[in-house]
């Protein structure tokens, strides 16, 4: 497959679910509804500013305002619930467009390889989703718990830090 054809697929995907998170942002705003529009106007224009010159600092920022967006819907009133779906929208959203910007330069592609990476970036989306999901049941069940429960959560947060700081130390040791 061309490189170029992929890079195409990608940037309409990524440009996709930027446009829907942005509308799942600006909907539920309620008292949040100006920030959201203004951010999530941005965040798309940044977005096809980010396609067009093919530079990765602009996707960044475009996302960030995007991310900004969200988070004035869930301020203005949005359910909680909304959290998972647009960290998952925004997630594979920069996937797709670190892709696109990745594959300016032509070339082939081979279609085994497209396919992994897709599987790959559908695996993430969907553990982030999972993810987001489980803390949120997780908050929601500590609201009316004791001390023994915040300390029990406190302690896995911990665990956790340790864990991804010791895998982050393993990928980086030679060998």
């Amino acid at each position: 497959m061309a490189a170029a054809r992929a890079a195409r697929a990608s940037r309409l995907a990524a440009l996709g679910l930027a446009v829907l998170a942005a509308a799942g942002a600006i909907a539920p705003a309620g008292a949040g509804r100006p920030v959201a529009v203004a951010a999530a106007a941005a965040g798309i224009a940044l977005l096809a500013l980010a396609f067009a010159v093919r530079r990765a600092i602009a996707l960044d920022a475009a996302l960030l305002a995007l991310a900004a967006a969200c988070a004035a819907a869930l301020d203005g009133g949005a359910p909680a619930a909304a959290a998972p779906a647009y960290g998952a929208a925004l997630l594979t959203a920069a996937q797709l467009g670190h892709r696109a910007i990745e594959l300016r330069h032509g070339g082939t592609i081979e279609a085994a390889a497209l396919t992994g990476w897709l599987a790959e970036t559908a695996a993430l989306a969907f553990a982030a989703l999972a993810a987001s999901a489980v803390v949120l049941l997780a908050a929601d069940a500590a609201r009316g718990a004791g001390t023994a429960a915040r300390a029990a959560g406190g302690l896995a947060a911990a665990a956790t830090l340790v864990v991804l700081v010791a895998l982050a130390r393993r990928a980086r040791s030679p060998g």
